[in-house]
């Protein structure tokens, strides 16, 4: 794949991640299971080793699915500037008088 065609898939999913974080329904889910995983982890009681390591589990898992999803909302981003960059590359003429 060319280097255009990798900064235009980049783009594109980090558009489509941002659709998808700014979508009600989602953010209305994610909310609601980290509340979850905040409740379940107050509720229980520390002498309880297993549901303690399956608590920080889940934390963690939903902490890497937030973060992937921002990962390509910046990778989208960043491939935005690099093709601006190309584009005004382009513009510019090569020699200068």
């Amino acid at each position: 794949m060319s280097e255009e065609g990798r900064l235009d898939k980049e783009l594109k999913r980090g558009a489509e991640a941002s659709q998808l974080i700014e979508n009600p329904i989602f953010r209305e889910v994610m909310d609601g299971i980290e509340q979850e995983i905040d409740d379940l982890s107050l509720s229980i009681p520390t002498t309880d080793k297993d549901l303690c390591v399956d608590i920080i589990m889940r934390k963690q898992v939903f902490e890497s699915i937030k973060g992937q999803i921002v990962n390509y909302i910046q990778t989208g981003r960043m491939a935005k500037q690099m093709i601006e960059q190309n584009e005004q590359m382009n513009k510019e003429p090569v020699f200068k008088r």
